[in-house]
């Protein structure tokens, strides 16, 4: 990402780099303080200072290398497939039930389509 800094930020970096606070003249030190205080321009000078005087070598890596895992195969033998697949069939013989279960379908013959019921009531007259 570039970024481009306006005139006032690249005088403010280059007073940071070059000057301490003790170091400017009546001008600069006004600019300065318009853009921020006393310690953080010392601070970042500071800053700035010690990083510029690192000298620290990046150490050279080695390129990655990728080699393929070579996997054996282990071969089972045909007597414990075969078992495993009698044992199986053994478990669901034992496991499955016995007994079905029948659902039987009964049709009836139709009920008339017409009930009638005589009911008798006793009134009482007070």
């Amino acid at each position: 990402m570039d970024k481009e800094f306006s005139k006032e930020q690249e005088r403010l970096f280059h007073l940071l780099e070059s000057k301490n606070f003790n170091q400017l003249d009546s001008k600069e030190r006004d600019f300065v303080l318009q853009q921020m205080s006393m310690e953080s321009y010392q601070l970042q000078r500071t800053i700035i200072a010690e990083t510029t005087s690192n000298t620290f070598e990046t150490p050279k890596v080695k390129p990655l290398e990728i080699k393929p895992v070579l996997r054996k195969t282990k071969v089972v033998p045909l007597y414990q497939a075969l078992m495993a697949v009698a044992a199986v069939v053994i478990f669901f013989l034992i496991i499955w039930p016995n007994e079905v279960e029948k659902t039987q379908v009964v049709y009836r013959k139709s009920l008339p389509s017409v009930i009638t019921k005589t009911v008798y009531d006793t009134v009482f007259v007070a």
